[in-house]
This record gives structure tokens, sequence and C-alpha cells, in this order.
């Protein structure tokens, strides 16, 4: 799944006429469980966080909902993620969410942009979660340092070991 076509699936998603569309592609819009899949609220960031979460947190409230988050996420299929640069589903839980904003706002911005640049995503979107995700993971397999994408985070360390083990596996697979 390359970006184009999940842009393409955004506008179908949106109910906008896109100018890529063709006729034998309705039958990714025909799917009556799309009345019924469960929403996720993303940053653009966040989205590389729910690949590479390994159980560590700023606190036990945060990492239960980091661990509910990527948990509905294993089954991807029956959610959508609403892409925005603005407080979402990970930082409802976050002790650096003070009043309706993270408290270091402008380098999250930062990493949204840079994360949004990296999947080629529009800033604010609705796309169907699995095809979405297949995205990021291989996207992230061209990483070496996520650094690249977000700067000096504080957990760059953890995703930078989760990039390493996961290009060990690719490479024992043949990939």
């Amino acid at each position: 799944m390359n970006a184009g076509m999940l842009a393409h699936i955004a506008c179908r998603m949106e109910g906008a006429k896109c100018p890529q569309a063709r006729n034998d592609d309705k039958r990714l819009w025909r799917s009556p469980s799309w009345t019924v899949m469960r929403e996720v609220r993303l940053r653009h960031h966040h989205l590389l966080c729910t690949r590479t979460f390994s159980g560590k947190g700023y606190d036990p409230r945060f990492v239960a909902n980091m661990e509910k988050i990527v948990s509905a996420l294993l089954s991807p299929n029956d959610h959508v993620i609403r892409l925005s640069a603005s407080c979402d589903d990970i930082c409802s839980s976050c002790p650096n969410k003070v009043r309706g904003r993270c408290k270091d706002q402008e380098s999250v911005l930062e990493k949204d942009r840079s994360a949004a640049m990296f999947l080629s995503l529009p800033e604010e979107t609705t796309l169907p979660a699995e095809p979405l995700l297949e995205l990021v993971n291989e996207r992230m397999c061209e990483l070496d340092d996520i650094r690249l994408i977000c700067g000096e985070c504080e957990w760059a360390e953890l995703c930078n070991e989760w990039l390493a083990s996961s290009k060990k596996i690719g490479d024992k697979m043949g990939n």
C-alpha cells in the first residue's frame, strides 16, 4: 500500500471525488463494516510510537493506556485512524498534557510534521488502520535511526533498539 493509495482511500472515506479514482477501485469502499469501525485518534509521530512501543513510559497510567491502544491496533481491520497535530488518544494519559496541550508543544509539532513528511501523509485525515499501519511498517524498515524523524526524543534509544531487532529478523527471513 503506497501513500497515493492511502490518500485515495481518505478521499473516498470523506466523500470527496478523487481524481485518481478508477472504476475497479470501488471494491475497496463497499465494506459494510466501515460503518462500525472504531476510531483511534493519533498524532503522526505516535503512529511510529505504536510500532516501537516496548512497555515503557512516563508512568503506569500512561503505559496502561498505550498498551490498550497498541493492543487495539493489533487487529487493525476494524479501526480507522484519525490523524491530526493535536492531543490524541495516547496524550489522554500523558503527564505532559497540560490544559489540553503538550508542555513540549513546539517539539511535538516538529515531530508530527517530520513524521507526516516521512510517511507522505496530510496534516489531518482519517484512514483505515490496516493499510496505514502497513505503510508505517514499510517506511520504518528503511530507517536506521529514529532521530532522523523524531529528533532528540527521550524514547529514541528504545525505538532504535526496535529498528535494529526488526532488521535482524528481516535479514534472517531474507528480506
